[in-house]
């Protein structure tokens, strides 16, 4: 197995028209059989970071190690990793089990029996010893993938790499191919780093995530710290669905505590521990699941008018308006206001985050139970 450093990676782009940034002063570091997710949303950067790690791009500025040894100048055959890649990239005159031996054929000085029980080993941990006949149009597309992901771990990198594989699979096929690939992983114990702009396939498969923003790394985190330590608001929104609800807020302290009001209500109150600035108006953030909701007014509720109210089974996503802003509210099933009706939200201030709105920066985090603290820092 093998660590993996970036220190301030850097891609530019230059063309007639000037200059273009796509990743910049990138720097972390990936332990021995970790599996990383770069996440972000279109023309992040996380693409590109991949092929510079892959060595399909150069690098404009920065260092690349894998083992404590600089790779940034090898060829991508001389650096030991394998890629997968969205559109599978399988050659249509072999068949399956041809393309998983096409890398080692061509790569290694293995004999064509030692080939053959390597490709036999990975299409038994992939479950496609029916199809290795097959020619890729004769192939499903998990199939495909499959074929795809055997032939990257026959060749036993130091290193895997999967640019956004799951892309062309549809729903149910990708949560499958989702637990497949963390099978596969435990199983090899390969240094991993994956790329998708998928939340959700990131904070399901992640050891730790790394999320990027026009080339910039804003977090690097457990799933769990990521989405209950938010580093800044672009995080906070980015990682949860529904996403995060955002209201503009005044802080005013009365000595003890701290009102927090919306267009000039009282939505909760903090207590007044110092570091929030008095006066100011600043972003608050409330999860979904974060808010109560009721029929009847209460002590501290706030009345909010349903708009659209969702279906969805296990749980419910109400629409509601407060104070001339939409928010979504999480629910148990048995809770379906109907549309139209007024609501009353409870808002628990602990559960309350706070962003400066010209920065972003968070000011204060949600007040995470002990359970979940000491988890977030046993991952970190």
């Amino acid at each position: 197995m093998t660590e993996v450093t970036l220190d301030g990676l850097t891609k530019v782009y230059s063309d007639s028209q000037g200059t273009e940034t796509a990743v910049e002063d990138v720097s972390l570091t990936i332990e021995d059989g970790e599996f990383v997710v770069i996440v972000g949303p279109s023309g992040c950067g996380k693409s590109t970071t991949l092929r510079m790690i892959a060595g399909l791009e150069t690098v404009t500025d920065g260092v690349i190690e894998f083992g404590g040894e600089e790779v940034q100048h090898l060829t991508p055959s001389t650096r030991d990793v394998a890629m997968v890649f969205q559109n599978y990239a399988l050659y249509p005159s072999m068949n399956a089990r041809k393309n998983i031996e096409y890398g080692l054929k061509h790569s290694t000085d293995l004999s064509k029996s030692e080939r053959q029980e390597r490709v036999a080993e990975t299409a038994e941990m992939l479950d496609i010893e029916e199809v290795l006949e097959h020619s890729p149009e004769e192939l499903s597309g998990g199939q495909k993938q499959r074929v795809a992901l055997g032939r990257a771990i026959v060749r036993e990198p130091n290193v895997f790499l999967l640019d956004e594989p799951l892309s062309n699979l549809d729903a149910k096929l990708r949560s499958s191919m989702r637990h497949e690939i963390q099978r596969i992983h435990d199983e090899i114990g390969v240094t991993s780093i994956y790329v998708t702009h998928d939340q959700k396939e990131a904070m399901t498969m992640a050891d730790r995530i790394v999320l990027l923003k026009d080339g910039k790394m804003q977090q690097i985190a457990t799933p769990e710290r990521l989405y209950n330590e938010p580093n800044n608001l672009f995080t906070a929104q980015f990682v949860g669905s529904p996403s995060m609800n955002l209201l503009d807020v005044s802080l005013e302290s009365d000595g003890e505590d701290v009102v927090v009001r919306h267009e000039g209500s009282q939505i909760c109150t903090l207590p007044a521990t110092g570091g929030l600035p008095d006066g100011d108006t600043v972003t608050a953030g409330l999860r979904p699941e974060h808010i109560e909701i009721s029929e009847e007014p209460g002590d501290e509720t706030v009345p909010a008018e349903v708009v659209v109210p969702e279906y969805q089974g296990k749980t419910n996503f109400i629409h509601v308006e407060l104070l001339g802003q939409m928010i979504t509210v999480r629910t148990e099933p048995d809770v379906l206001p109907e549309k139209d009706s007024t609501v009353h939200l409870s808002i628990d201030s602990a559960n309350l985050y706070l962003f400066d709105t010209q920065t972003g920066e968070t000011l204060k985090h949600r007040e995470t139970t002990g359970r979940e603290s000491v988890r977030a820092s046993q991952q970190s």
